[in-house]
């Protein structure tokens, strides 16, 4: 027969028996009337969390976000170029992407196991370069579903438009491309 013990067992006042002959009766103390500051719940769960990865180096911190100021605005604007496309009386706003955007569409790209997949670089870019759809950010579109997050809502609505509208879209994209290269080449050429 096996013995059931525990640290906060002790044998009970009435229990006048020697130890080993016939059952005896045990008392375990209440643990909820004098709580020991090491049992809380927060320590309990501690004991299951998962200890910190270790750093191979490749990681780092990055630093806490902070408001943007009115110059840090600016000089991330810098460059960038915008215009509006009509099609079939909506108007879709189009932008260069920024570094993080593009690097974002990067991420996402080295998820797709098949070279088919690398197709889908048009909806994830425009999921970035297209800022608003008849004044409206995509970002505030209503659409049903659960998303990983604002990109993958906004490649959710990208999809859900017509191939003729992407590729016209995806064209326009890489015509203000272009215009900002060109641009560049001139403003280089002019300062040399």
């Amino acid at each position: 027969m096996s013995k059931l013990t525990h640290e906060s067992m002790r044998p009970a006042k009435e229990d006048k028996k020697p130890a080993g002959q016939g059952p005896q009766t045990y008392v375990v103390d209440d643990a909820t009337t004098a709580p020991a500051p090491e049992q809380n719940i927060d320590n309990r769960l501690a004991e299951f969390d998962a200890p910190e990865p270790e750093k191979t180096g490749a990681e780092f911190d990055l630093p806490p976000r902070k408001p943007i100021s009115k110059t840090l605005e600016k000089l991330i604007f810098v460059g960038r170029i915008s215009t509006e496309v009509e099609i079939d009386g909506a108007v879709f706003e189009l932008s260069t992407l920024t570094n993080k955007e593009h690097g974002e569409i990067v991420r996402r790209m080295y998820r797709f196991a098949e070279a088919a997949d690398l197709f889908i670089v048009r909806v994830l870019t425009l999921a970035n370069a297209i800022k608003k759809i008849d004044g409206i950010s995509l970002d505030d579109i209503d659409l049903d579903g659960s998303f990983e997050d604002d990109f993958h809502k906004r490649i959710s609505i990208i999809d859900q438009l017509q191939l003729s509208v992407v590729e016209q879209l995806f064209e326009e994209y890489e015509k203000l491309v272009e215009d900002k290269t060109e641009a560049e080449t001139e403003d280089k050429e002019i300062k040399n």
